[in-house]
């Protein structure tokens, strides 16, 4: 009872944390170029190493790094990362319709591999439910179509499409890995100590690029700050969940945080809301309770 208890809470901090990500990114862009808010929030992670270094030695759990964990954990990373730049670079080609709505499907490819390298069951009702979740995360998206293009027709973009989708689905997997052999606290370490390392090259570029805007000092901390505080909180949720489920519940479930992102964004942005919006939202709500029946499984 106590572990469902946990469970369900680190999944409900995750969606809220992650839905409020997206906000705090829209706030923060509205005043800054999209490449020096990555490399800002990139930056974050070293912060949020030192914290979580320092809880694990003042915990006494202490934490011993081996190459198995850091391997393990650099992949998801990569594979996280590359999935996003494909990610991007396909909204950049393309209908965010399309793009968004066929990556949505990524919790569906997660399941089937997640079954081959983890031998977790393939459970058709969780099935079911992630399918309902890519539909409305797909109807979300559709409500902002503006264009005609035919997407299919571009071989490049199809590519993109397949990558991200892919790379996105095996990122679980190789998170539930590490997972599985530290635990969430010092697999979290791991993770921030890499983008620690990453952001070093990424703040260097963005500020040489960028210069005029960090010295005038015109950085948005403040969204920016948020948008990190709640990526971060969120991924160790998301860790923590991971280390007490399945791989397929927990990419599934936690797959459901556009929805608080568009509820949000209705709220704070005032976005307007539209019929076809309203439709992937209840969607997406049926997808992630039929998700949650299936918890123990």
């Amino acid at each position: 009872m106590q572990a469902n208890f946990a469970l369900n809470l680190s999944i409900l901090a995750c969606l809220i944390c992650w839905g409020a990500w997206g906000i705090f990114d829209k706030l923060a862009l509205a005043k800054a170029p999209a490449f020096v808010v990555a490399a800002c929030l990139a930056a974050c992670a070293m912060p949020a190493a030192l914290i979580t270094f320092i809880f694990l030695q003042s915990s006494g759990a202490g934490w011993h790094p081996t190459p198995e964990i850091f391997f393990w954990v650099t992949l998801g990373f990569f594979s996280y990362g590359i999935a996003t730049l494909c990610y991007l670079q396909a909204m950049a080609m393309g209908e965010a319709s399309y793009v968004l709505g066929a990556t949505a499907s990524y919790p569906i490819v997660l399941q089937f591999l997640s079954f081959l390298v983890l031998a977790e069951p393939i459970v058709p009702v969780r099935l079911a439910g992630s399918v309902l979740v890519a539909l409305g995360v797909a109807a979300i998206g559709f409500s902002n179509n503006q264009h005609g293009d035919r997407p299919w027709k571009n071989p490049r973009l199809l590519l993109l499409v397949i990558a991200a989708t892919l790379l996105w689905g095996i990122w679980g997997v190789f998170d539930k890995k590490a997972v599985t052999l530290a635990g969430p606290t010092p697999c979290f370490l791991a993770h921030c100590l890499i983008e620690s390392s990453a952001s070093i090259a990424l703040l260097i570029f963005a500020f040489l690029k960028y210069r005029a805007s960090f010295a005038k000092g015109q950085l948005p901390l403040l969204p920016i700050g948020a948008s990190a505080l709640c990526l971060k909180f969120g991924g160790f949720c998301y860790l923590f969940a991971m280390s007490m489920a399945t791989a397929s519940y927990v990419i599934v479930i936690t797959g459901c945080y556009p929805m608080i992102m568009y509820l949000l964004a209705l709220w704070i942005l005032k976005e307007r809301f539209n019929r076809v919006r309203l439709l992937g939202i209840v969607l997406v709500t049926a997808g992630g309770i039929i998700t949650q029946t299936t918890q123990g499984g």
